[in-house]
Parts: structure tokens; sequence; C-alpha cells
């Protein structure tokens, strides 16, 4: 009995600490037809900075697919395709 209260209390206190906070987090939507553009930067800003070239742990990356050789569709990229194996490596 004594172990079971334990028990209990234990995941009680467990879950009255990782009570989340109040905050808003309310799924952003962004939508839109025709000529995206605007829509593509306001996306691009909720994101954060580009950071291709530096190891961050915010911002966002991106890779230019229209980057790829004619010759190169529909066949396997090689591994160093768009960056090698530096500290800002988009696998690394």
């Amino acid at each position: 009995m004594k172990k079971s209260f334990i028990a209990l209390l234990s995941l009680s206190v467990l879950f009255v600490a990782c009570k989340k906070d109040s905050a808003d987090e309310s799924p952003v939507v962004i939508q839109g037809n025709g000529t995206i553009q605007d829509e593509i930067d306001a996306f691009r800003q909720l994101l954060g900075p580009l950071n291709s070239g530096a190891a961050t742990n915010s911002g966002r990356r991106e890779i230019n697919w229209d980057a790829v050789p004619d010759n190169q569709l529909g066949k396997p990229l090689p591994n160093d395709f768009f960056n090698p194996t530096g500290p800002g490596a988009l696998a690394a």
C-alpha cells in the first residue's frame, strides 16, 4: 500500500511539474493562390533567418533543387552534390 501511494504521489508530482505554459500555440496557416511569392516570403520569415553556411540551432536552410543538372534527373545524386561534409553541411 505504501509503495502504491509513493508511486501515485510521484506520478502526480511529475504531471504537475510538467505543466505546459498557457501560451497561445495555435497553428499558423499561410495560404495563397496565383502569384504566391509573398506567401512564400511570409513562410520564410516564420522559419527564421537563412543559415546555409554555419552550424546553428535556429533558422532555416534551403536547397535549390533547380540546381540539379538535366543529366542527373531520375538518377540518385552523389552524396556530396549540394554540400560535402563541412560543419555547415546539410546532413552533417
